[in-house]
């Protein structure tokens, strides 16, 4: 049975960069009617969110002012698909592929609402072929870009010879509501930023990342712990605090869905890129790996460079270890977990032949 391989993986980041040193005043700036106790945990919030840097599509002022459901759409319109057509573009450059090469283009997108949707504008702007598969991901959150590679690997394995095309892009920064000042609206605000990612998955015998197996895994009756309700005013933040925990519970079991069938353990995995959701589920999951003296590192790396990307955040992770030496055998595992509550879980192996 042939497994797929990524072929090529870009990554793009909007030009509007935000330190947490200029992010500090809007931020205290939106808070300062309320009682100085809130002000001063929405300031440790954002100081303790573990981002030093996040990029936006609309500058800083814009983010937080108030904006109507249209606007802020709006913006998805135009600023997803600008960013989907960059990325993609890069991709396609860095695998030696032409538009016309892709027989599936997947786009998993949470953070706007297109219909048409992504996919469909951009098989027009690049002149794909008319016959190209398109699958649009939507509301998967921030394991739609793992989902996306399950998705991927799927279609691969019913056609070996073909090329797909993932892409992810989120806008979390335009979901800001700024007469919300419930904690999850707060802990959402300090820890999410803009971007969008492309990754090229197709037959190839170079030394790269092949999908040996993935999962999913369903946490029962956790609905309600994670998602957005759409609003007048755009999408509002369901972040419940239980989440953390409920994930810690789960964790084993989540990953013995995916390792078990192989006859794997945490000590065969040697690189581990895990979305994080933020800090208290990135340090509950790092507390489990140095159990077995391994490390969720390049992931707060990527939290503190970029914040959270929701679905495209995993394949930001996934980059920095393709962009770094990597030995022949050796094994990854990617995982994210959104709204569902569902954890999505990938198997890589560097250098599996397809």
């Amino acid at each position: 049975m042939a497994t797929s391989k990524i072929l090529a993986l870009s990554t793009v980041l909007p030009p509007h960069t935000a330190p947490l040193a200029d992010v500090l005043p809007y931020s205290a700036r939106w808070v300062q009617h309320q009682d100085e106790a809130f002000q001063q945990k929405t300031e440790k919030i954002f100081k303790n969110a573990q981002v030093d840097c996040r990029h936006s599509v609309v500058s800083l002022e814009h983010v937080f002012s108030r904006m109507t459901l249209d606007e802020k759409n709006a913006l998805y319109q135009t600023h997803a698909v600008d960013l989907s057509e960059t990325v993609l573009r890069q991709a396609l450059n860095d695998a030696k592929l032409n538009p016309t090469d892709i027989d599936c283009l997947i786009v998993t997108s949470c953070t706007g609402h297109m219909s048409p949707s992504i996919d469909a504008v951009l098989v027009n702007r690049l002149g794909m072929k008319p016959s190209v598969q398109r699958l649009p991901v939507m509301e998967m959150g921030c394991m739609g870009g793992a989902a996306g590679l399950i998705y991927a690997e799927n279609y691969l394995r019913a056609y070996p010879n073909h090329t797909v095309a993932l892409i992810t892009v989120e806008l979390p920064t335009i979901t800001f509501q700024h007469d919300d000042y419930s904690w999850a609206n707060v802990v959402s605000t300090a820890l999410f930023g803009d971007g969008a990612a492309c990754a090229i998955l197709g037959p190839s015998n170079t030394l790269g990342p092949a999908i040996v197996r993935s999962a999913m895994y369903h946490f029962p009756d956790t609905t309600h712990l994670l998602g957005y309700n759409l609003t007048s005013t755009g999408f509002s933040m369901v972040l419940d605090e239980a989440l953390p925990e409920t994930i810690r519970q789960h964790f084993d079991q989540m990953i013995a869905e995916l390792l078990d069938p192989e006859g794997l353990t945490l000590k065969d995995i040697d690189h581990f890129i895990i979305h994080p959701g933020g800090k208290k589920i990135l340090h509950n999951i790092g507390l489990v790996l140095a159990a077995h003296g391994k490390s969720v590192d390049t992931s707060k790396s990527v939290l503190r460079d970029c914040g959270n990307l929701s679905s495209a955040t995993v394949l930001f992770i996934l980059k920095r270890f393709m962009d770094q030496p990597v030995k022949a055998g050796d094994r990854g595992l990617l995982l994210g977990i959104g709204p569902g509550l569902t954890a999505c879980s990938v198997l890589l192996e560097w250098g599996a032949q397809p």
